[in-house]
């Protein structure tokens, strides 16, 4: 545990003093003693007492260390304290950690999920690394008391306040769309889906422009076929696509990379063609989808050449027989899952709403260049240009938001992985 206080500290590992502030690169034994030693000095010290065990006893069956390398790659994992931004989420693991009731539903998922592979003769899904396995020592013990230095688990990381933001958004959008997802299956999803496809629906489009994207008088009839299945039935095949896609196509906006990404060359044309009734809606909507296209096509091949550029060291977690030139600079630090996407979708909302509301209204300038778009627009139809506009704000915001924290991993890795392979200790 970290703390910040004055007074003269010492590294019982390199013996370095220093007066000041007792920062984010020291560490103080939470065992009680009155020692401080370095971050990066519990690391090294670390791996040098799994280095030792490694050279005397050998290898194991169960951790499989065949190498030097690979010893460094495995300590890496174990003290990287933030190792869940490339990690692909897992259910039942999510689902373990709720109190009281997560072993149980964990237990459930597994067998369920082995149940499935089963009657579709799925083959079982291997890791691709052996990471996982850790290291036989993963704690310091303290040279005076010799118990273990921290209470839990070595952690390391940089002093990046945006990294400690996005690794606390990022536990509690799980925690957060595993509750969702679970209250979703339980509630009729089919029923839920076309719900939450309509709300989003009417959080962008009016009513009277709604109701010409969905060709129907008013749209509170539609609340009444969400009473039951067969009522969801009776709507049209078009509404239901472009009900039930929208949430999809959001999602696939979101992450590109997903299987989700697909709707983006699927969706946005039917919806265009939808709101060819208002011209000015139909003008931005296609200039948006146009330029999400544009992007879509551009940003894998820019982001494999910022990663060959920005990356000087392959990430510890990328193994030497990984192939993973496809992905982006962005997408191969910052890994975006299914459970993000629900939250990034309900966060890309909210965001978009108040600056809609509060800021984009307050500018003249924007109702002006609307009206020259078309002279005649309705009140309506000006409230719609300026969701949309507010939707491919946050948006952009968010790929460049994205993009700092990558290049701020960028080199948290780097500087992790040069204490490890820094052989003084």
């Amino acid at each position: 545990m970290n703390f910040i206080y004055r007074k003269k500290y010492t590294c019982w590992i390199c013996l370095e003093e220093s007066d000041g502030l007792f920062s984010f690169a020291w560490t103080r034994h939470e065992c009680g003693c009155s020692l401080q030693v370095h971050n990066k000095c519990l690391v090294r010290w670390l791996f040098a007492t799994n280095l030792r065990v490694w050279n005397e006893c050998g290898t194991s069956d169960f951790y499989r260390i065949r190498s030097l390398p690979e010893l460094k790659r495995r300590l890496c994992y174990v003290v990287d304290g933030h190792r869940n931004f490339q990690s692909e989420v897992n259910l039942a693991e999510t689902v373990q950690g709720i109190p009281a009731v997560g072993q149980t539903w964990a237990a459930f998922l597994c067998i369920l999920e082995m149940a499935v592979r089963v009657l579709l003769r799925i083959p079982p899904s291997e890791p691709q690394t052996d990471l996982w396995r850790g290291l036989p020592i993963e704690s310091v013990a303290c040279p005076q008391c010799k118990k273990s230095i921290t209470k839990g688990r070595l952690y390391w990381h940089t002093s990046s306040l945006g990294l400690h933001a996005y690794s606390i958004y990022r536990s509690v959008s799980t925690y957060a769309a595993t509750f969702a997802l679970f209250w979703f299956l339980y509630s009729n999803p089919w029923k839920q889906w076309f719900k939450v496809g309509l709300y989003l629906l009417r959080q962008v489009f009016p009513e009277s422009i709604l109701q010409q994207i969905l060709d129907v008088s008013t749209t509170r009839a539609l609340d009444v076929y969400t009473d039951s299945m067969n009522g969801i039935e009776c709507v049209p095949a078009r509404q239901r696509f472009l009900i039930l896609g929208f949430p999809l196509y959001l999602a696939g906006l979101l992450s590109p990379s997903l299987p989700l990404g697909y709707m983006q060359q699927i969706y946005p044309w039917t919806l265009v063609t939808a709101c060819r009734n208002s011209k000015v809606v139909l003008r931005v909507l296609s200039m948006e989808l146009f330029i999400a296209s544009l992007y879509s096509k551009v940003a894998p091949a820019l982001g494999r050449s910022l990663k060959k550029k920005l990356l000087s060291v392959r990430p510890y977690f990328n193994s030497p027989k990984d192939f993973t030139e496809h992905r982006t600079f962005t997408e191969e630090l910052l890994r975006t899952t299914w459970l993000d996407c629900i939250t990034d979708v309900t966060l890309l909302f909210r965001m978009s709403s108040f600056i809609s509301n509060n800021v984009l209204q307050s500018i003249p300038i924007i109702t002006r260049l609307i009206l020259k778009l078309d002279p005649t627009v309705s009140p309506n139809e000006c409230i719609c240009v300026q969701n949309l506009l507010a939707i491919g704000i946050v948006c952009c915001g968010r790929e460049v938001g994205r993009f700092f924290l990558a290049y701020r991993r960028s080199r948290e890795l780097q500087q992790l992985q040069r204490i490890v392979e820094d052989d003084e200790i």
